[in-house]
């Protein structure tokens, strides 16, 4: 536009040019000068034949001088016209009612400052409203210039009616009309001070670079000036103004097409007149300037379409809405309610009080009324809240401080009125302290420069309150306020307190989130301090690291990063930052184009092997789509916080962004912690092996039980839910609120009706225009959801109210009745025009959408026998549920009526209704009046309709959905025009006659068989064709390869011998299946059972003889693969397993009707063990229906497994086979699937698969040396080849081993003291003879449990364990929570309970295997089991050493006294003196270690040593300290140097000693 602009000027400038002269414009004294005024403002796309709405004002004006650079103007007969239809055809019609309405106020004078052309100051008279005003703004903005004598051509900021923006001036000489012209374009998207106004925008974050790529919003203005010299004066006149405005919108892009706000003037002079009036003695008082004001009345009222003015309607209003919402949300109700809560706006105080002392003793009304007040947002509604807090219940004072925070309007006042406390009611104190953060950070938006006043009481409170510090941290996070960053920076390690609570801390990091958006390099310094701090809990660290992502890092700071991650030890914060910044660098948001630049840099000297770890280590993810050319995108990050690899993380954060309109929003935001899960897991471990479904039923049950006894508990979750950026509610789930919700089942009946309405959006964007009218952006979505739910509920036996609640529903038969109808209306509403307090024009899209679902369901549920009952029971009364309509309109309102126009005209348009030459433009505003060129007329498409029907003739349900369209996008193929137009859509369900329910029935286990309505076995006639086929193609298998094999054995004649004994076999099963047909065909005493076991025979001497012969061939891989194939064939050619075994479960789905004929569909699954194969077969109920589908699944071996598809006509019409199989390719394991097909049905052969699959699957068909792979494929486990062998045939504990296995926690140590801890870390282990080393504990302070491990001199191990409450035990010991027996030859203890899963001993190996929940929790040899393997040799203290021996060493336990005893501990651990003076700083000093080390005791000597690494404390040689005072404080001391020292490992001690 610039470019544009400035090479206008500069032609214009080239071609004409004039003296300097000074054109000093000014009004004589004496004279009124008469003008012609007219402006016109209309809104609509820019193409002609469309509909637009807009207003004309006409008038005459006249001026005359009062004074020195003071003059008044008076308007003179002024009209008002209003326009909607259809441009240009259709003519402007006069509006008497506005005409009337605003003559008063126009035809009241004013005066305005005039210097030079320039209008300064404006006074107006009292009672003129600011609307009215601003009008005459308008007219004054067409006289206001400001001209440089010396410039023919120049640029400057001019203050206008818009505020502050750039203008180009262009001045040039027309000699033969004697006049000067005056060319005047001023840029909209370039202002110093813009005038605007957004509403509802607070909490979206500007995107300058979705800006600077597409445009959402564009304008400019270009006026014509005619001046002449007066005559009779050394001054110019104006004789005349044209004056053009456009603006253009579209959330999208408005290069793919925009709606148009177009503003034009014309200000013609008329005559001059001399003056014989007196001077006006009206009273004048100033009243701004020439720029536009904002009025209240208009703020209060977002779009028009409001069908009641006055708040003495709310009652009728009230009484709609209760009545028309009795059982379901009407179609309407969404308009009402917002007229509700426009009138609630417009209301006073007193209109509140009269409507609740009316209405508070009317449950449906009183509902309504709160529903109405809480959007209202003004400070009257607030006040109105807070005064009746104590006649509201909990529910509605809650809901009220929710609501009105969000939709509040912020100012000072509303601000004071929520910082009163509910000191007395805390959960209502901490949503009003988090609602009061919600607004202050509201104002400071719309107020950049708003004070720290509101924030400093926090302040003051964050200092002195440590019980509330949490909360207080969430109010600054929702205010978002700098000031608050050094109170929070007291609070975090390194900057103050290092005592205060880490969630308190992890509270402060969040808060400093908000703060960064204001002050990014700020937050910087601090969140990089906290990342870089070693010192501190790494769950910090990550927050901080959050933070400090949100600040989009230079490059500089993301190479700190990751120089920092590549020296780091801790695994968890490395694979946080390494993923974070891996997904965050193929983003293609345009915010963060730049930080994906730096990632990806960044990313270069960062090793892959941190975003290879698995899902036990933390994550950060980041995952965005953004589709530049309609300027929308969606972006999503999910931060997964682990403290100990467990399987479940610490904490789960989620959010959510989306982008439209150059702008973006963090929509939602969820946090999820797992404090109290953690502990409850402890109590989940897998029940001994071989135990039954109902003893797995009674553990279970035992767990919840004793979970509900246990006396405290952390909550289970945390959660903490933000919306656009503010914390909105946290709470924490507890087995209260667990019982309150099993509770539900334990009453017999409940009957309940919702009905909630939801201002769910209200965005404005109001810009003012050159005529003094504003232009308005509105979007505003309402919806009003209703539930009715009747629901009883019956258990046997009844509940027991000391009892769990959930333990006991486990074990009990439910039976639930529910009728449910849920509907749903929503009304969305889009205005783009004119909106002021009198004149209301423009385009409004109205989307409007009502769904109503009616269910009624029953279910029956049988836990202990597998029988599961759901019955859906159709509503007879309703068949339309689902409905929309979109209607794009031409809206103008009158005082007495509106009128609406649709935006497309449903007939063809004349001639004369013609594209414009500049009408596509949306770039280039033409200085001078379209011209009009006439065109091939277009036609206005039809409507497009369809009518799609599908359903189900078993269930004899039908649904349709039909649709209608007609919209703009005939035009031109973009968004926004295929929005607007008309659309609809509605879907209808029938249903047939006599249709009493549809029932689905579940059972499982042994009771499966008894569900079974039809049963199908293989006839015989098909089951001897099958095997005719299976033997046929047996023999074209094995008989060549026989055939061959013989020819290079050793042993021909047993070969021949073989192939000989085949084909006879064969030949008689020939005989035999045709002479079993035949006699069939008269007798009817043949069994499909006999014929299928001699069939089986025969194969298996098949088998038999080819297993022989492959012994003896040297193609012993052609005889493998021949024998895989007679496998498939021997388990396959038993068709239906349905014949000899029972099913495992059976599901049946049927349609009950008055007739009571069954309809339906019957699957039934079974499981063939011993040949690892499973079958499901679905047929349908109808006797004469020979549809099947048959699913056949069978195991070929450990690492491959096919399955056989086959469906249509008796299951033979369509047929399918897949294989897949796992192994080895170049030493690395690989997974491969083959897909074979003979047909396929019809219905499969859509366009998208003949176009585009089918050619990709024939391709690859023809490519067989094609294969498609991939290396390094993330799992979400880790597991080793042989680890599944002991679970080929049980395909359910093969699952719950890969699931719960790379989870688990093992140590072991072999007879060799090789030790392989629980994070897979192995080393030797040098033992301390007869000395107790801590193998593993449980390092809480529970310490449920201890394993200890000692080493004789004879070098046998021995291990002992304590677990708590228990004093000993013996094998063969059983108690509820312990079992200590034999497997295979392995004594193993299982003490779940306590945290140790089990531990197994034998001579050769010790394994101690933990629980999940102990994951980070222990100690010892085996380590935390944190997953950090980098620090596994943490010492008692938690530092960590340098090598295995000082490990291991500081793990021993010492003995008590010395002794001859060799099975006896004779050493102890003690600081030690370096043997040696060093010199420190120039200062010979003396050295002892920090650490203790083992040593013998006095009176005995080392027989075996080992070298351990110790840090050793100096201090001067000369000092006068004992040795005992050095000693009682070195612990802990300042490390000066580090040297290896030797520890004793044996000793022999003396007789004095023993």
């Amino acid at each position: 536009m610039r470019v544009l602009l400035l090479a206008l000027a500069v032609a214009l400038a080239g071609k004409y040019s004039i003296s300097h002269l000074k054109l000093d414009l000014q009004f004589r004294p004496g004279l009124t000068y008469v003008y012609d005024y007219e402006a016109v403002v209309n809104t609509g796309l820019p193409e002609e034949g469309l509909a637009r709405a807009g207003f004309k004002i006409k008038s005459i004006v006249t001026i005359r001088a009062e004074g020195a650079n003071l003059v008044l103007l008076e308007l003179k007969e002024p009209k008002i016209f209003e326009f909607s239809g259809y441009w240009p055809k259709d003519e402007f019609t006069e509006a008497p009612a506005l005409t009337h309405l605003l003559s008063e106020h126009l035809l009241k004078a004013v005066k305005f400052e005039y210097i030079n052309g320039a209008v300064g100051k404006v006074f107006t008279q009292d009672g003129v409203p600011e609307s009215v005003v601003n009008i005459i703004r308008g007219i004054l903005n067409t006289i206001n210039l400001k001209i440089k004598s010396t410039q023919n051509v120049y640029e400057l900021q001019e203050a206008g009616a818009l505020g502050v923006c750039k203008s180009q001036y262009v001045i040039k000489d027309d000699p033969k009309r004697d006049l000067i012209l005056l060319t005047k374009t001023k840029d909209m998207n370039e202002c110093q001070e813009k005038i605007i106004k957004d509403i509802g925008l607070a909490y979206t974050e500007s995107c300058p670079e979705c800006v600077a790529r597409e445009k959402v919003l564009k304008g400019a203005a270009v006026s014509n000036y005619e001046i002449k010299q007066d005559a009779q004066a050394q001054s110019y006149m104006i004789m005349a103004v044209t004056a053009m405005e456009r603006l253009h919108f579209s959330p999208f892009n408005i290069l793919n097409g925009a709606a148009q706000m177009e503003a034009k003037q014309s200000l013609v002079f008329r005559e001059t007149k001399t003056t014989q009036e007196e001077p006006s003695r009206a009273v004048y008082k100033e009243h701004g300037t020439i720029q536009y004001v904002f009025s209240n009345e208009a703020l209060l009222n977002p779009i028009h379409l409001l069908k009641y003015q006055s708040p003495l309607q709310l009652s009728q209003i009230l009484r709609q809405l209760r009545t028309q919402n009795v059982d379901q949300a009407h179609e309407n109700a969404p308009q009402l309610f917002i007229d509700l809560v426009m009138l609630f706006r417009k209301a006073a105080r007193e209109d509140f009080i009269n409507l609740w002392e009316q209405y508070k003793n009317q449950p449906e009304y009183r509902r309504w009324l709160l529903y109405g007040i809480v959007p209202a947002g003004t400070t009257a509604a607030l006040r109105f809240i807070k005064d009746r807090v104590s006649e509201l219940t909990f529910a509605e004072t809650a809901q009220a401080l929710m609501g009105s925070a969000q939709m509040m309007i912020a100012n000072e006042e509303t601000i004071r009125e929520l910082s009163r406390e509910f000191e007395n009611q805390p959960y209502l104190h901490e949503m009003a302290m988090m609602s009061y953060g919600t607004l202050i950070g509201k104002y400071c938006a719309e107020n950049p420069t708003c004070s720290d006043d509101f924030v400093k009481p926090i302040h003051e409170r964050l200092a002195n309150n440590d019980r509330e510090m949490a909360l207080l941290l969430k109010v600054l996070g929702n205010a978002g306020h700098p000031a608050s960053l050094k109170p929070i920076m007291k609070l975090l390690p390194g900057f103050g307190s290092a005592t205060v609570d880490l969630k308190v801390q992890l509270e402060a990091v969040a808060a400093m989130k908000r703060i960064a958006k204001k002050e990014p390099k700020m937050v910087q310094v601090v969140a990089i301090q906290l990342f870089l701090n070693r010192e501190i809990q790494p769950e910090l660290r990550m927050a901080a690291a959050m933070t400090l992502f949100e600040t989009k890092v230079s490059m500089a700071m993301a190479f700190t990063i990751a120089n920092a991650v590549l020296q780091e030890s801790n695994m968890q914060l490395a694979s946080f930052v390494y993923t974070y910044m891996n997904s965050m660098a193929k983003n293609t948001a345009p915010d963060l184009a730049s930080a994906a630049a730096v990632y990806k840099v960044a990313l270069r000297i960062l090793n892959p092997v941190f975003g290879r770890k698995s899902l036990r280590y933390s994550k950060a993810l980041y995952f965005d789509a953004f589709y530049e050319p309609w300027m929308v995108g969606a972006a999503g990050s999910v931060f997964i916080i682990n403290k100990a690899a467990t399987i479940v993380p610490q904490a789960v954060i989620a959010k959510a962004r989306s982008y439209l309109a150059g702008a973006y929003a963090d929509v939602f935001e969820i946090g999820v912690r797992t404090d109290g899960l953690q502990d409850a897991l402890m109590k989940l471990h897998k029940p001994l092996e071989g135990a039954e479904k109902k003893l797995r039923m009674r553990e279970l049950v035992k767990i919840l039980s004793d979970w509900t006894a246990s006396p405290s508990r952390d909550p289970l979750l945390s959660l903490s839910v933000k919306f656009f950026g503010q914390e909105i509610a946290f709470a924490n789930i507890d087995q209260t609120i667990i019982d309150l919700f099993t509770q539900v089942v334990y009453h017999r009946l409940l009957c309940m009706y919702i009905c909630r309405p939801l201002l769910g959006a209200e965005v404005r964007r109001i810009i003012p225009s050159s005529v003094g009218l504003p232009y308005d952006v509105t979007f505003i979505t309402a919806a009003v959801a209703a539930a009715s739910l009747e629901a009883q509920a019956t258990v046997t036996p009844a509940l027991r109210e000391q009892d769990n609640y959930a333990a006991q529903l486990l074990k009990s038969d439910i039976n639930l009745r529910a009728a449910f109808t849920p509907s749903v209306s929503v009304h969305t509403y889009a205005l783009v025009g004119v909106n002021s307090e009198f004149l209301k024009a423009g385009l409004r899209t109205t989307a409007k959408v009502h769904t109503v679902l009616p269910v009624k369901l029953q279910a029956k549920v049988d836990v202990n026998e597998g029988n599961y009952v759901f019955s859906w029971h159709p509503d007879q009364t309703m068949n339309k549920i689902a409905s929309a309509h979109v209607d794009t309109m031409a809206v103008v309102e009158d005082m007495s009526a509106s009128k609406e126009t649709p935006l497309i005209p449903t007939k063809t348009t004349s001639t004369s209704q013609m594209v414009s030459a500049n009408s596509y433009s949306s770039e280039i505003i033409p200085i001078y009046p379209p011209t009009y060129k006439h065109v091939e007329k277009y036609r206005i498409p039809r409507s497009y309709k369809k009518k799609l029907c599908g359903g189900f003739k078993t269930y004899e349900i039908k649904a349709c959905a039909q649709i209608k369209s007609r919209s703009a996008a005939f035009i031109r193929e973009s968004p926004l025009y295929a929005v607007m137009g008309h659309h609809a859509f509605s879907v209808d369900v029938h249903r047939g006659d006599g249709l009493e329910s549809i029932q689905i029935e579940i059972q499982t286990g042994e009771k499966a068989a008894e569900k079974i309505i039809k049963r199908m076995s293989q006839s015989e006639e098909e089951e001897i064709l099958e095997n005719k086929n299976v033997l046929l193609k047996l023999k074209k298998i094995l008989v060549p390869g026989l055939t061959n094999s013989t020819g290079s054995s050793s042993s021909s004649s047993r070969s021949h011998s073989s192939s000989s004994s085949v084909s006879s076999h064969s030949s008689h099963s020939s005989h035999s299946s045709r002479s079993s047909r035949s006699s069939r065909s008269s007798s009817s005493s043949s069994s499909s059972r006999s014929s299928s076991s001699s069939s089986h025979t025969v194969l298996s001497r098949m088998v038999q003889q080819k297993s022989s012969s492959s012994s003896s061939s040297t193609s012993i891989c052609e005889g493998d693969n021949h024998l895989n194939l007679i496998s498939v064939f021997l388990q396959f050619q038993l068709k239906y397993l349905s014949d000899v075994i029972t099913p495992f479960a059976v599901v049946l789905i049927t349609a009950r009707k008055s007739d009571n004929l069954v309809r339906g569909y019957q699957i039934a699954g079974y499981m063939d063990k011993p040949n690892a194969r499973v079958q499901v077969i679905a047929l349908p109920l109808a006797e004469n229906d020979p549809y099947k589908f048959i699913v056949d699944g069978v195991m070929l071996s450990e690492h491959k497994m096919m399955a056989k598809l086959n469906w249509g006509k008796n299951g033979k019409q369509y047929d399918t086979n897949i294989t897949a199989e796992t192994g080895l390719m170049h030493d690395q394991p690989a997974f491969r699937l083959k897909m074979a097909w003979k047909r396929l049905p019809c219905t499969m052969k859509h366009k998208f698969l003949t176009e585009y699959i089918w050619p990709v699957v024939i391709w690859f068909i023809q490519s067989l040396q094609v294969t498609i792979h991939k290396n390094d494929v993330a799992l979400p486990f880790s597991l080793k080849l042989g680890e599944l062998e002991p679970y080929v045939h049980n395909m359910i504990e093969k699952f719950y081993y890969m699931l719960l296995k790379p989870h688990s926690a093992e140590c072991s140590v072999d007879v060799t003291n090789k030790l392989r801890t629980f994070n897979d870390v192995m080393f030797t282990n040098h033992m301390a003879t007869a000395c107790y080393q801590i193998l593993a504990q449980d390092c809480t302070p529970e310490l449920r449990f201890i394993v200890l491990l000692k080493k004789d001199a004879r070098d046998n191990n021995y291990i002992t364990v304590k677990i708590v409450k228990i004093t000993n035990f013996t094998f063969a010991f059983i108690s509820d929570k312990i079992v200590l027996k034999y497997v295979d030859e392995k004594a193993v203890l299982f003490a779940p309970s306590y945290g140790l899963d089990s531990l197994h001993y034998d001579l050769r190996e010790q394994k101690v295997k933990i629980v999940e929940a102990m994951r980070g929790k222990t100690c010892g040899l085996c380590g935390w089991s944190d997953g950090e393997q980098e620090q596994e040799y943490r010492i008692p203290n938690r530092r960590v050493t340098k090598n295995a021996a000082s490990f291991g060493n500081s793990w021993v336990m010492p003995g008590r006294n010395c002794t001859r005893d060799i099975f006896a501990c004779n050493q102890n651990k003690q600081s030690v003196k370096l043997d040696r003076h060093v010199n420190i700083q120039g200062v010979e000093s003396r050295c002892y270690s920090t650490d203790s080390v083992l040593r013998c005791m006095e009176g005995c000597q080392p027989l075996r040593t080992t070298a351990v690494s110790m840090n050793f404390h100096c201090m001067p040689a000369n000092s006068n300290m004992a040795r005992t005072e050095i000693l009682s404080n070195i612990y802990g001391k300042t490390v000066d140097l580090t040297e290896n020292v030797d520890a004793h490992l044996a000793c022999r001690c003396s007789a004095q000693c023993a």
